[in-house]
């Protein structure tokens, strides 16, 4: 939801997280049938630990059962990739399976440079560079075994 404040969840990793929500980076999106998501910055720490990280956990509502077990399919790929070049690290994943929402929560790693430019121009360099960046994550991901990429 879009929450702030701190809230202590168990992950499917078996881990307990204590988070702290303190920025929302991405409101949710209008639109009926599911597909809406929150992205927020979120301070963690797994296990009780004392040093916290700033994370990313974006929270994905299923429009129903299926859709639910393709964000958990989606999830299970991701793990399996493992910690490859400029793939985001997945952390942890939390299934909210409520009798009013279904929803996926990704706890992922902090980008600080955040995403390419939608609208105007890139310096080419960059452009190469970031072209490069993504061909290196697609083999890291082919390589991993992964059956697919992104479950939509």
């Amino acid at each position: 939801s879009g929450r702030e404040g701190s809230v202590e969840l168990g992950g499917a990793s078996g881990r307990e997280w204590s988070l702290e929500f303190s920025r929302l980076l991405w409101p949710t999106a209008a639109g009926s049938g599911g597909g809406a998501s929150t992205v927020h910055a979120v301070k963690g720490a797994a296990g009780g630990g004392r040093k916290r990280s700033l994370l990313v956990a974006k929270r994905q509502i299923a429009a129903d059962e299926r859709h639910l077990e393709e964000l958990i399919d989606e999830a299970a790929t991701w793990r399996a990739v493992g910690a490859a070049p400029n793939v985001v690290q997945l952390h942890d994943v939390f299934v909210q399976n409520g009798p009013d929402e279904l929803a996926l929560v990704f706890l992922m790693e902090y980008c600080p440079k955040g995403n390419a430019p939608r609208r105007g121009g890139m310096p080419e360099d960059h452009l190469v560079s970031l072209a490069a960046d993504v061909t290196d994550a697609i083999e890291s991901i082919i390589e991993s075994g992964a059956a697919k990429c992104h479950g939509n």
